[in-house]
């Protein structure tokens, strides 16, 4: 927050600099526009830092997120290969038996916590220990996604990186 402060205050002084200078300057329009390009393009930057950043701190943000490895949570525990995600698909690779969690499901939300893509388990992914999620076919645009894996009261969540 304070960098962005810094920059607004440094693109106003640059402003009234190209002020005094245009009594004096034919191409005050041009310095002007590049000066907010700039500005712009600055901005976009600090946003583009503070998203990642709060995405890297994302448990302390949004608190009902799990730890990535969490030791003894109760949920289903499993893992994401490979995250972040470059390819067409990835793998949910699971840990834990049917008879433990028989409900389970896989549950994608954005940011906002709107879902994006379910699944339920199936006995076949159980006996393969994994699932495959095409990131078409779950209508996953790049960026930040949140995967659970949820059977009744029980939860299980990730972070999930589209690129």
């Amino acid at each position: 927050m304070i960098l962005l402060l810094l920059q607004l205050k440094l693109l106003s002084n640059q402003l009234k600099n190209l002020k005094k200078a245009s009594q004096r300057d034919a191409f005050f329009f041009t310095k002007i526009f590049f000066i907010f390009a700039v500005m712009v393009r600055r901005l976009l930057l600090l946003f583009t830092l503070f998203v990642c950043f709060a995405s890297s701190n994302a448990k302390q943000i949004m608190p009902f997120l799990e730890d990535e490895n969490p030791v003894h949570s109760g949920g289903p525990s499993f893992n994401i290969t490979p995250n972040p995600v470059s390819g067409s698909y990835f793998y949910v690779n699971l840990d834990f038996l049917e008879s433990d969690f028989p409900d389970a499901a896989i549950i994608i939300s954005d940011v906002l916590g709107k879902v994006a893509y379910v699944h339920p388990i199936k006995k076949s992914d159980f006996l393969e220990k994994q699932v495959r999620i095409n990131v078409m076919d779950a209508n996953l645009d790049k960026g930040v996604y949140f995967l659970q894996v949820k059977s009744g009261e029980h939860t299980r969540t990730l972070k999930l990186a589209i690129r």
